[in-house]
C-alpha cells in the first residue's frame, strides 16, 4: 500500500474529466468553469487598466481588447503551466492532441467577452457562491496537472532515460515541474505583461518574490511525490531500509512479487 491509497489518487484524474454530455456537449465542466474564471479576471485587468489611464490624465485606452490578443492572452494564462512542463519534459502538450481542451476554453472566453453571461455572473450571483464554484474547478486542474504531468511526468520521463541507469527519484524534476505546472499560466502572464493592452518582456514579479501560486503549487508537489514514493514508503515502514522490494505504479506504491 502507499502512504495515501489508490482511490484519492484516482478521483483526482475523473473528477475533472466530467463532460457536459459525452455524445452531444463533450465539453470539460471543469476546463470551462476555469475558462470563465480566467476570462473574467482578464477581462477585469483590461477594464481597470482602462479607467487607470483616464484617471492618470493619460490617453484613453480602450475596454476592449482586439480578439485575436484577448484570446492568446488568456489560453496562454490558462494553459501556459502544462505547455512548460511539457516542453521542459521534450513532449507535446497533452491539448495539442485534444479535440476538446482549446475549443472549450475559447467558448468560455467568447461568452464572456461578447455575451451578457459576464454582467449576468458579476450582477446576479452571490461572489462567495461564484468564487467557490470556479476556485474548486481550477484548484481541481491544477492539482491533476501537478500531479500527472509535474510529478507522475518526471517519473516516467527520467525513469525511461538511458543517461540516468539506476536513478531513483527524480525530486529536482519532480518539484521544479511540479510548482510549473500548478503556476506556469500566470508565471507566464507576469513575464508577459498579459493583463495589459500591450505586451512586453519584463522582469516578472515572481523573480523577486515567489506567488502564493507559487508557494501553493511546489507544496501540492512535494505532498504528492512523497505520498506515492516509494523511498518515503520504506523510510517510515521500514526504518530507512533498501525499498527494492516496493516499486511506484500508477501514482500508487505496491510491493514487489516475490
Amino acid at each position: 500500500m502507499a502512504i495515501f491509497g489508490a482511490q484519492w489518487a484516482s478521483s483526482l484524474v475523473e473528477l475533472p474529466t466530467l463532460t457536459f454530455h459525452q455524445a452531444i456537449l463533450p465539453l470539460s465542466i471543469f476546463s470551462a468553469l476555469h475558462g470563465i474564471r480566467v476570462s473574467m479576471a482578464y477581462r477585469q485587468a483590461i477594464e481597470q487598466a482602462a479607467a487607470q489611464s483616464l484617471r492618470d490624465g493619460k490617453d484613453p485606452q480602450p475596454t476592449r481588447l482586439p480578439w485575436g490578443q484577448a484570446l492568446l492572452s488568456v489560453l496562454a494564462m490558462s494553459l501556459g503551466g502544462g505547455f512548460s512542463a511539457s516542453m521542459l519534459l521534450g513532449m507535446p502538450p497533452s491539448w495539442l492532441g485534444s479535440n476538446v481542451v482549446v475549443p472549450t476554453y475559447t467558448l468560455s472566453f467568447f461568452l464572456i467577452q461578447y455575451t451578457y453571461l459576464y454582467d449576468i455572473l458579476q450582477d446576479m450571483v452571490p461572489p462567495a457562491i461564484l468564487d467557490s464554484v470556479l476556485i474548486v474547478a481550477d484548484g481541481s486542474l491544477r492539482a491533476l496537472s501537478i500531479a500527472k504531468l509535474g510529478v507522475d511526468g518526471s517519473r516516467m520521463r527520467f525513469a525511461a532515460d538511458s543517461h540516468y541507469p539506476g536513478a531513483t527519484e527524480p525530486w529536482f524534476a519532480m518539484l521544479l515541474l511540479g510548482m510549473i505546472s500548478g503556476s506556469g499560466g500566470g508565471m507566464w502572464g507576469d513575464f508577459l505583461k498579459l493583463k495589459t493592452h500591450k505586451w512586453t518582456l519584463s522582469t516578472p514579479s515572481w523573480a523577486t518574490a515567489a506567488t502564493y501560486d507559487m508557494k501553493a503549487a511546489l507544496l501540492s508537489a512535494f505532498f504528492y511525490a512523497a505520498s506515492t514514493s516509494p523511498q518515503f514508503y520504506s523510510l517510515l515502514h521500514n526504518g530507512g531500509g533498501d525499498d527494492s522490494g516496493f516499486v511506484a505504479h500508477g501514482g500508487t506504491v505496491a510491493r514487489k512479487a516475490r
